[in-house]
């Protein structure tokens, strides 16, 4: 009998990967020098009620661990205040460029970065999940 890593998450962990909104690309059009051009923005998506949608836990949780995993740190950032690329931050960062779910993780998480105690021990708890999740990527 084995324990799954998904099944074992901590309620806070759980609770707040359930809460990433699903965001849905825009083509913007503007102007540049009289060029027009053109850029993605991103929304969120809403259910025909105007609410928006929501990533499934199961969603958030294979994406983060199959990608995040490799993070040493939660939000540390260089001289010039970058994420650097190996936290969690940075690799949302990095990944948000070409996955609408990475971008409104990092967006979410950037929350997480306040100092107050319940985010200070729900930074923690998240940075454990992906530290748990790299063991079980890396040794299956």
């Amino acid at each position: 009998m084995s324990i799954s890593g998904k099944d074992n998450v901590a309620l806070k962990a759980k609770m707040f990967m359930s809460r990433i909104p699903v965001l849905k690309p825009v083509r913007v059009e503007y102007k540049e020098n009289g060029v027009t051009k053109y850029k993605t923005e991103y929304e969120p998506d809403l259910d025909p009620f105007g609410n928006p949608k929501m990533y499934s836990f199961s969603e958030v949780w294979v994406a983060s661990s199959q990608m995040l995993h490799n993070t040493d740190s939660f939000d540390k950032t260089d001289k010039e205040g970058h994420y650097l690329p190996n936290s969690t931050l940075g690799m949302c960062e990095k990944f948000g460029r070409a996955n609408p779910m990475f971008m409104s993780m990092l967006e979410k998480l950037k929350q997480v970065v306040d100092k107050d105690s319940f985010n200070i021990q729900l930074k923690q708890c998240l940075q454990a999940t992906m530290n748990r999740s790299m063991a079980n990527v890396q040794y299956i």
